[in-house]
């Protein structure tokens, strides 16, 4: 009883806690909060690929493919029976084979301190994130870093609206930015906090009222809204193009936002202004407004149908369709 009540207090103590006062090193409590996916002693579990020395696949005793990570437990010829399961560090379940092959160019170190990375930000966003999201972030801190002590930069933007419309997930792409720079030793570029918020939000993934989700629901209305642009407008959207992109980009924000009930602020003389110039545009927009509405029960504002308005101009004038390959099929 002694024992459930500590761990009992310790996890109330983590939850509450401040970023600046969370102690980075989370070993002790990894098992009981952090890592869920931590083996329970006695299960049977066959390593059958070696990655490398400390990194390898295995199966669980249910037949699940898993990658595991432990010092030495890639050593041994293949495939063996792991009996001391005090040899393993951690289990990952439903990891994409692409992101598998990333971890024969990240350290086990990195790993282990990404890993560390994500089971905070697991514990403070509104959502599950992707599995493969450990990997993905492994393989993108590992290049920002050795970019950045061969003197490289990339000139990332920093983006302030992103900041304004998402400020926790922002809190926590710099304080993740604070704990890369203490690690490796280095000094990030500004930018990589959005580069950060970006990744965090693609992996985020909240279940929605019918089941869906997020990323899935974004996919189904982002689908439903190039068929309303391309019947309306007579128009082939060029889904490789950068105003595509952006387009898209905007629309998986929009969802996000939608979800936690947040909206731009009214601006009608934004939207008076465009559509005078865009009726054309300004006609689809109203298509997409009503689907949106019946979608989320709640009509857009005005000024997020003013830049629903200027993504579609650039996706439609003949300039754009020129530049970038978006063709009239009329």
């Amino acid at each position: 009883m002694h024992r459930v009540s500590v761990n009992g207090i310790l996890i109330c103590v983590l939850r509450i806690v401040t970023f600046e006062a969370l102690p980075f090193r989370l070993t002790m409590f990894e098992k009981v909060f952090f890592m869920p996916k931590i083996l329970k002693r006695g299960s049977n579990m066959l390593i059958v690929k070696k990655i490398n020395n400390n990194v390898a696949i295995g199966q669980d005793g249910n037949g699940r493919e898993i990658i595991v990570t432990g010092k030495g437990i890639g050593f041994p010829q293949m495939p063996y029976e792991v009996t001391d399961l005090s040899l393993i560090d951690r289990t990952y379940y439903n990891i994409e084979p692409s992101h598998q092959r990333l971890l024969e160019t990240v350290s086990p170190e990195l790993l282990s301190f990404v890993t560390q990375l994500v089971d905070v930000a697991s514990s403070k966003l509104d959502g599950q994130l992707n599995p493969n999201l450990v990997f993905i972030l492994a393989d993108h801190i590992n290049f920002a870093i050795n970019r950045t002590k061969q003197g490289l930069t990339l000139g990332l933007p920093y983006s302030e609206e992103m900041a304004f419309h998402y400020p926790e997930i922002n809190k926590l792409a710099i304080w993740m930015v604070k704990k890369i720079n203490d690690w490796a030793g280095i000094h990030l570029e500004k930018g990589e906090v959005t580069s950060l918020v970006i990744h965090l939000m693609g992996a985020l993934q909240k279940p929605t009222k019918v089941g869906e989700t997020t990323e899935r629901r974004t996919e189904r209305i982002v689908k439903k809204l190039d068929s309303i642009i391309e019947e309306e407008l007579d128009i082939k959207l060029d889904k490789k193009s950068f105003y595509y992109f952006r387009y898209k980009n905007h629309i998986k924000y929009f969802v996000r936002r939608r979800e936690r009930n947040e909206q731009y602020s009214q601006n009608t003389e934004l939207l008076e202004s465009l559509k005078v110039k865009n009726p054309e545009q300004y006609e689809c927009v109203k298509k997409i407004d009503e689907f949106l509405t019946k979608e989320f029960d709640k009509e857009c504002s005005e000024e997020e149908q003013a830049y629903l308005l200027l993504h579609i101009v650039g996706l439609s004038t003949q300039e754009d369709r020129n530049q970038l390959g978006v063709t009239s099929e009329k």
